[in-house]
């Protein structure tokens, strides 16, 4: 999201890094060309025959053709940065010229682009109020000049970015390089800023692209389906969704930890998951037709390139090792056997966390798995909530983890979101892009409240939020 930049930000903005980066990537295309060149002229005049020979000259041009390649990318970089340059310059003279107008008629321009009047205050009211009017219309027009040069700016970076992701790709090597290849999809923007979703409850599961609903508890009682109340029945306890999955006939599978409200202790528990995973049929919401034992807040995914369910879910409540489970193939004649098959792959290294995760497949290919934490704020560089991305489900172990939400400045109300939950994608085909629209939980302390002796614990305040993360493939 663009902001309207600061009076100082509009005076000072400068384009000279876009010419020269320009003149630079111009220079290196130069000189890269003339170097293939020379190296094809010499090896042309080379009194050398045979199989080495003619082996060296294929590879040569094959090297060639895709340098040509990036060198069309270097050039096109160039024209956009040297095009983008000028309507920058373009943009900023149009706003600076906007204050120098106000300025000239007496009205100050304060650094966040207010205008007000420096008159001195003795003329007639019919006066001021004409000053007053101008004083809008001179504000409007220069904070509407200002986002226009940061509208410019930015569609020149977007540019740039795109040009930027294809020279990624570029590898003499034919693969062995280290950028990432196509189809192995990047964590390359988001999460954009949190916008009130709800207030019925929190973790508010569903599967990506339905519009389900599956609450935690509800602000007023019992979890929800859809905005029911829950048809699980859970004595002296209730249904907590952990996650969704969509098996490869279409039939959709809801998770849920079924939490007792009281502990063994005889108070209050304070547990919101359990050891095991009880699976429900959507079909038929009412009833279990499985566990998956010792797989805590589980979540899942079908990989149709191996006809198997693949599932992600901690050690145990409270425990923050996340493990990656597959089934065999599974057989259409058992359709629910695969909750008999799974093995553990491994520990996912790259995003522990004791919360809720899911796991989902992106319409681009490959996989997403995000998972919340119960971090701990006095460690330096913990996280609430972060994503790994892969092309296979096995990658999802070794993944880099890119973090979301990483301060209390991103919080609503000061409370870490938690409960993450796909609720839909769009991939574009064309630029390869895929937008992927998150849910999250929060517990936000209410308005006015203050600990007060026989209450100290915060009344339960759910809401959600949604946000959206970009995933290139």
């Amino acid at each position: 999201m663009v902001e309207t930049p600061t009076r100082s930000r509009v005076e000072g903005w400068s384009s000279g890094h876009l010419r020269q980066a320009a003149m630079g990537w111009q220079r290196q295309a130069d000189l890269t060309e003339q170097t293939y060149t020379r190296a094809q002229h010499a090896l042309d005049a080379a009194p050398w025959s045979g199989a080495g020979a003619d082996g060296a000259r294929a590879k040569l041009a094959e090297n060639v053709a895709k340098v040509r390649g990036a060198l069309a990318l270097l050039e096109r970089a160039g024209r956009i940065a040297t095009a983008g340059a000028d309507v920058i310059d373009a943009a900023k003279r149009a706003a600076v010229a906007a204050i120098q107008n106000a300025v000239s008629q007496f009205f100050e321009v304060s650094e966040n682009l207010s205008v007000t009047d420096r008159m001195p205050v003795f003329f007639s009211a019919a006066l001021a109020l004409v000053r007053k009017i101008a004083a809008a219309h001179l504000q409007a027009d220069i904070r509407a000049k200002a986002m226009m040069l940061a509208l410019a700016d930015e569609d020149v970076a977007r540019q740039l970015d795109a040009v930027a992701e294809a020279m990624q790709t570029f590898d003499l090597e034919g693969g062995q390089g280290g950028a990432p290849k196509p189809g192995d999809p990047q964590i390359v923007g988001g999460p954009t800023p949190l916008t009130p979703d709800g207030t019925q409850g929190d973790l508010n599961s569903t599967i990506p692209g339905t519009g389900i609903e599956i609450s935690g508890d509800g602000r007023a009682g019992y979890p929800t389906l859809n905005g029911e109340r829950n048809p699980l029945e859970v004595p002296a306890g209730r249904p907590l969704p952990t996650g969704t999955i969509v098996g490869p006939d279409g039939k959709q599978y809801a998770l849920y930890s079924e939490v007792p409200y009281i502990g063994p202790d005889g108070k209050a528990n304070p547990n919101y998951a359990t050891p095991d995973t009880t699976v429900v049929d959507l079909n038929d919401p009412s009833k279990r037709i499985g566990v998956l034992p010792g797989i805590s807040q589980a979540s899942g995914v079908y990989d149709p390139a191996t006809n198997r369910m693949v599932i992600v879910g901690n050690d145990g409540p409270n425990d923050r090792t996340r493990r990656l489970y597959m089934s065999d193939p599974i057989d259409p004649k058992n359709p629910n056997g695969w909750m008999q098959t799974l093995k553990p792959q491994g520990e996912i290294k790259g995003l522990p966390g004791d919360r809720e995760s899911q796991v989902v497949a992106l319409k681009g290919g490959g996989f997403m798995l995000v998972g919340s934490d119960n971090f701990d704020p006095t460690v330096p560089g913990d996280q609430p909530m972060g994503v790994v991305t892969a092309s296979t489900p096995e990658g999802l172990l070794t993944a880099k983890a890119t973090p979301l939400f990483p301060g209390p400045g991103a919080w609503p109300g000061g409370a870490a979101p938690y409960g993450p939950t796909v609720v839909d994608t769009v991939y574009d085909p064309v630029t390869g892009r895929e937008t992927v629209q998150l849910r999250v939980s929060t517990w936000e302390k209410p308005p006015g409240w203050v600990p007060t002796p026989g209450q100290p614990d915060m009344p339960y305040n759910p809401k959600t939020y949604q946000t959206n993360i970009t995933v290139t493939h």
